[in-house]
């Protein structure tokens, strides 16, 4: 998994891959099959605003 962090706009961003699914039988309409690989990526506002250094997280 991939993490970020831009201290200028606050966005925290998640990527990743190699996940699978599994025991998914019946239960997606067809649409997800045992086996099928995903991968996500995701970004998020970090609320209150933070900003991250090397040596620890301040206000």
């Amino acid at each position: 998994m991939d993490v970020a962090y831009d201290n200028g706009d606050h966005q925290l961003s998640l990527s990743g891959g190699n996940l699978r699914t599994y025991n998914s039988a019946g239960t997606f309409l067809g649409l997800i099959d045992d086996g099928d690989a995903w991968n996500f990526t995701s970004a998020l506002t970090v609320t209150p605003a933070r900003t991250i250094r090397p040596d620890g997280v301040t206000g």
